[in-house]
């Protein structure tokens, strides 16, 4: 089957878009690269902390004033700044955007996927959403029925 113009210019059209494409995905990328290494260190960081309380569970003042800082030091340029720094407040954690503008990203449970708040993260599709719900639904209702087995089991025991 020919071929027709149309469908050659369309295709010659898509490859020059993907061309344009690929530069926005691979900054995209690497800026979520950055922020994910950032992260990781950070959560290595507070492990190191949390452990170190452990060990010493007087708490003394001295360990308080050791615990890693809440606001970056001054010492760093804005270029750092602006590429994705971060910071903790509590359970939440917060990253310095383009504008200097800081945003707060919840943590989510690695369970069930949802915040503090109950939500799903905004990364998240909707299928895959979709799918989260139905689990948790499936193993509730695995754990009601698990739950009135052993009742039943229970009261079976203990009348022998």
């Amino acid at each position: 089957m020919a071929k027709s113009l149309r469908s050659k210019w369309k295709r010659k059209m898509r490859a020059i878009k993907r061309e344009k494409m690929d530069v926005k995905v691979l900054a995209r990328m690497n800026k979520m690269l950055v922020a994910s290494a950032a992260e990781a260190k950070l959560d290595a960081q507070e492990e190191k902390y949390k452990q170190k309380m452990k060990k010493n569970k007087a708490g003394e003042a001295e360990e308080m004033a050791e615990a890693p800082a809440t606001d970056p030091p001054a010492s760093e340029s804005p270029a750092e700044t602006q590429e994705g720094s971060m910071e903790v407040d509590g359970d939440e954690s917060s990253v310095a955007s383009e504008n200097g503008v800081r945003r707060k990203f919840r943590k989510p449970n690695l369970k069930t996927m949802r915040n503090e708040k109950n939500q799903f993260p905004s990364w998240m599709s909707t299928k895959k959403i979709k799918y989260h719900k139905r689990l948790t639904k499936r193993s509730a209702k695995r754990n009601t029925k698990e739950a009135k087995k052993n009742k039943i089991w229970k009261r079976a025991c203990a009348s022998l």
